[in-house]
């Protein structure tokens, strides 16, 4: 496991959200969706305000409990596709604002194909061996974007450690 640990600071974000779960694979079949929505609407294009127009943020937060120790989340957790704003105002109604605190990660680049790749570094999370104890608060993907968003991207992940 090639983690780092860095210190970011708090930032505002404007994004849709999806409510989801693990249990039953649920968020395995909803999140492709959510993503395909989120390009089909063009989310990005009605965000106001943007200070990173080239970087998509996927935002893990609003966990249900977890108990101490846990490295796969149990229960409901919220998903905000988007990205981050200097200010919400004028954001578009439905869409949802959060504030992503200040604090230590887990981070990681990941390279190759990048569905296949940032899922691979999620496997490392959830493994048990995991050397990093998870906060639950607000985990992130941020994908650096090319030419064609939908394809063409880099992506790191960041894991809310203690």
């Amino acid at each position: 496991m090639d983690f780092a640990v860095k210190e970011m600071p708090d930032f505002k974000m404007v994004g849709i959200e999806l409510r989801t779960t693990n249990d039953n694979g649920q968020s395995f079949r909803e999140i492709p969706l959510f993503w395909e929505r989120f390009f089909k609407e063009d989310v990005m294009g009605k965000i106001p305000s943007k200070t990173a127009p080239d970087k998509i943020y996927a935002v893990y937060t609003d966990y249900d409990p977890q108990e101490d120790g846990a490295t796969m989340p149990k229960g409901y957790y919220s998903l905000i596709l988007g990205t981050p704003v200097s200010s919400f105002e004028a954001v578009p109604l439905g869409f949802k604002k959060i504030e992503v605190p200040a604090g230590k990660y887990a981070f990681k680049d990941v390279n190759g194909a990048v569905e296949t790749a940032v899922y691979q570094a999620w496997l490392e999370v959830w493994n048990p061996l995991f050397p990093f104890k998870r906060k639950f608060s607000s985990d992130m993907e941020i994908y650096r974007m090319g030419e064609n968003p939908a394809f063409d991207r880099e992506a790191s992940l960041f894991i809310a450690v203690d």
